[in-house]
């Protein structure tokens, strides 16, 4: 009960306290040091809670016949660099681009770890990919030799959702929180892409960030709560 209830006011704290004053900042303008802090203080309580189950994982032994890589600190890291990321990107754009490529890298050796790498994700990388090249390959011209790094980094985000959406086949029902996780964060992801280079909304850009923050919650809490319960 005490498990959930932390989880419980993580997703209040992080959804409901954190994010709308971030959102507050950025809009009006003002004192941009503290809108990254409180940026970056959203994504740190979703780390907090997965080192917190990984720790419990590690000294109680729990396995619950999960993968013996469940509890693998690929996602940890992960979810450590894209706190810096978080940060940096509204200080310097490409570092902090750099740095969530390397945090999708993370996430991919981490569903490597759980699920392997099924083949159908090939053809299911191919379909998304295509479909994305489709949509914004209007903005070539403008993007210019850009435009071959905006192609990598869709090339890993969609591995990253394609290796997601085959754990729940190949882990069981744990893979279904993981699978969803992928999903928030790639499309916000795409969102983000799409504010950047067409045009971005009040509700497009509450839209993207809720994806993202929800989706790196619901990674952390799938280590936090694994580590304490067992279904």
């Amino acid at each position: 009960m005490q498990a959930f209830i932390i989880a419980m006011f993580g997703i209040f704290l992080m959804i409901f306290i954190l994010m709308p004053c971030y959102l507050s900042l950025k809009r009006r303008g003002r004192n941009k040091k503290l809108s990254l802090f409180v940026k970056g203080a959203t994504t740190f309580v979703a780390v907090i809670l997965s080192y917190w189950g990984y720790w419990k994982a590690m000294t109680s032994q729990i396995t619950y016949h999960l993968p013996s890589s469940f509890f693998s600190r690929s996602v940890l890291i992960g979810l450590t660099i894209c706190l810096f990321a978080d940060v940096l990107l509204g200080i310097q754009v490409y570092i902090g681009g750099i740095l969530f490529f390397l945090g999708h890298i993370a996430y991919i050796v981490y569903f490597i770890e759980l699920g392997g790498f099924p083949i159908i994700c090939i053809p299911m990388i191919s379909i998304f990919t295509g479909i994305a090249l489709c949509y914004f390959y209007r903005f070539s011209v403008r993007l210019g030799k850009e435009k071959y790094f905006y192609f990598l980094y869709g090339l890993t985000i969609f591995t990253t959702l394609s290796l997601g959406l085959t754990l729940p086949v190949t882990i069981g029902i744990w893979g279904f929180p993981i699978a969803l996780a992928s999903v928030l964060i790639v499309v916000s992801d795409v969102l983000l892409a799409r504010n950047t280079l067409y045009k971005e909304t009040s509700l497009s850009d509450t839209v993207a960030l809720l994806y993202y923050f929800s989706g790196q919650l619901l990674l952390a809490l799938t280590i936090y709560l694994s580590s304490h319960y067992a279904f």
